[in-house]
């Protein structure tokens, strides 16, 4: 579940929940219509777009900001490792063990606490089956994680976690440069989502 939050030019936000499936809903028409997509750290993500308005004809900026309801976490490289154990097992269970919660994934075990870390953060959610997968939020959580970007003190060289480094002749073509890089891992992450998680999701609303 994610506050959402919708602002315009003119400063009239509106703010509204947004569930999971929601959520995904405006991610994939963000990325059909080439709108900017940036994750956030805490799971989230802000769509950009202009558009034309229709009191003075001139483009104006509107945004929609998704948060987490659970509120900001910080992801570490071992909540990465659980992802990917959780990702890659067929089988995915929350069990109980000396009274502690537990993720089994496949041959691997989450411990207790980093169990509740991922639970009670949203990070993982159970399908129909009961078998637990990786969020929205986790997924748009991770993909902040691996792109953040570095600027040089002059300006004009950006350098991304992911590799990604530019040197441009001026420190706003480096941010354009690293913007567009932004929008291309954006878009990719969306085109990415499988039709089983898409399924997954829309089985949760």
């Amino acid at each position: 579940m994610f506050t959402e939050i919708v602002s315009s030019h003119d400063g009239n936000d509106s703010h509204g929940t947004a569930t999971e499936s929601h959520a995904l809903t405006l991610l994939r028409r963000a990325y059909n219509r080439g709108y900017a997509i940036e994750a956030t750290g805490q799971g989230g993500v802000v769509i950009t777009w202009r558009r034309i308005a229709l009191a003075t004809h001139r483009p104006v900026l509107r945004s929609i900001t998704l948060t987490p309801k659970l509120g900001p976490l910080t992801l570490t490289e071992q909540d990465l490792d659980h992802f990917r154990a959780i990702d890659s097992a067929k089988i995915v269970s929350l069990g109980r063990r000396d009274g502690a919660r537990i993720i089994t994934a496949g041959l691997y075990e989450i411990a207790p606490e980093h169990t509740d870390r991922l639970v009670d953060h949203g990070l993982v959610a159970a399908d129909r089956n009961g078998s637990l997968r990786l969020t929205l939020t986790a997924r748009l959580a991770a993909l902040a994680k691996k792109h953040v970007s570095a600027c040089a003190p002059q300006g004009r060289a950006v350098t991304c976690l992911c590799g990604f480094t530019v040197h441009a002749r001026s420190a706003e073509e480096a941010t354009q440069r690293q913007q567009a890089h932004q929008a291309r891992v954006s878009a990719e992450f969306v085109d990415s989502l499988s039709a089983t998680f898409t399924a997954a999701v829309a089985a949760a609303c």
